[in-house]
Order: C-alpha cells, then sequence, then structure tokens
C-alpha cells in the first residue's frame, strides 16, 4: 500500500513543477511585474501537488484493500 503511495509523490512533484514553469510563463505574459505571476503559479503548483498527492492516498487505499 505504502509503494503505490510513495510511487505517487515524486510524480506528482514533477507536476507541480511543471504546473508552476507553465502557469509562470504564460501570466508572465499578462503581468508587468514578476512578483504577481511567480506567486500566482505558486499557488497553482500547490495545489496541482495536493490533488495529485489525495489521488495517490485514494489509489493507496483501494489498490491496498484489493
Amino acid at each position: 500500500m505504502t509503494g503505490v503511495f510513495l510511487l505517487t509523490v515524486p510524480l506528482a512533484a514533477i507536476a507541480a513543477v511543471m504546473a508552476w514553469i507553465i502557469s509562470y510563463d504564460e501570466l508572465s505574459r499578462h503581468y508587468p511585474d514578476r512578483g504577481t505571476p511567480a506567486s500566482e503559479a505558486t499557488l497553482r503548483a500547490v495545489t496541482v501537488l495536493l490533488f495529485f498527492l489525495g489521488i495517490g492516498a485514494v489509489i493507496a487505499l483501494v489498490v491496498g484493500h484489493g
């Protein structure tokens, strides 16, 4: 059960980094300063990280009971 979840941790981290890069690149085109896109991209990256960790936890629970 924990093996499945531990597999999702680095993948969720990679997804969060990619979400930050994509969001920052897109938002930096719409704001003249650097702070607003960076903080919004960080919020989006944390949301993606928590989402994928949550999905990984649910999958680990389902696989662990099977």
